[in-house]
C-alpha cells in the first residue's frame, strides 16, 4: 500500500522542445507519489547495505544512477 514511486530523469539545462534519450549515464529522481523523494546516507547498515529514507521534495533529493555490470 501506498509504494507508487515516479522515476523522473534529471537533465539540465534543455528546453522542453527537446527530447533527450535515457541512458545509464543520466540520473534519475526516484519520487514517492507523495511527493516524497527517496534519499541516500553516508549511514551504512551492517558494513553492507546503504540506508535510504523519504523526505523532502525534488530539490533535496538524491541523484540516482543506473549501472550496467557485466559477468555478474
Amino acid at each position: 500500500m501506498d509504494d507508487n514511486w515516479i522515476v523522473e530523469h534529471d537533465v539540465y539545462n534543455i528546453t522542453s522542445e527537446e527530447e533527450v534519450p535515457w541512458n545509464e549515464c543520466h540520473n534519475v529522481v526516484l519520487m514517492h507519489s507523495l511527493k516524497l523523494g527517496l534519499n541516500s546516507h553516508h549511514y551504512m547498515l551492517n558494513d553492507k547495505y546503504q540506508e535510504v529514507t523519504c523526505f523532502g521534495n525534488k530539490v533535496n533529493t538524491s541523484k540516482w544512477r543506473a549501472e550496467i555490470l557485466y559477468n555478474c
